[in-house]
């Protein structure tokens, strides 16, 4: 009787089976890893706006929100969120990049709120990020 050489088709089911399962398993932990890396990402930008609108405040004298909304996209106070403020620090050299998913809200005369927008690549469990001028 002459013998073939070759996986039987049961073999190769149960090849599939098994790369299907890993595939279902591993699929998942990547997903997650790479959410936590995105909001990572989206809590380190939000701390360097923070940084460059104190760096800009002491830089320039200008400690108070109404002074700040003054020379950074002439946004009224209590107005609502609005990356203009982001894309002034990038014109002055203290931010390198302008993320337009990055905005930022002057509340009242000592109150600033940074935010990044809504869901941008899983990113919404970002919280905000106030910024106090009480201080200054």
């Amino acid at each position: 009787m002459r013998r073939r050489s070759g996986f039987t088709l049961v073999e190769m089911l149960i090849v599939l089976v098994i790369i299907a399962a890993l595939v279902g398993t591993i699929t998942p932990i990547t997903l997650n890893a790479v959410r936590k890396a995105n909001v990572t990402a989206a809590n380190m930008d939000l701390q360097a706006v923070k940084s460059a609108l104190l760096q800009y405040s002491i830089m320039t004298g200008y400690g108070t929100v109404e002074k700040l909304s003054a020379n950074l996209g002439s946004i009224a106070v209590g107005a609502p969120f609005n990356n203009a403020p982001v894309a002034a620090l990038v014109t002055n050299n203290y931010l390198s990049k302008n993320d337009e998913n990055i905005l930022i809200q002057w509340e009242d005369t000592d109150n600033a709120t940074i935010r990044y927008k809504t869901d941008v690549y899983g990113t919404a469990d970002v919280p905000d990020i106030r910024l106090s001028f009480k201080t200054w």
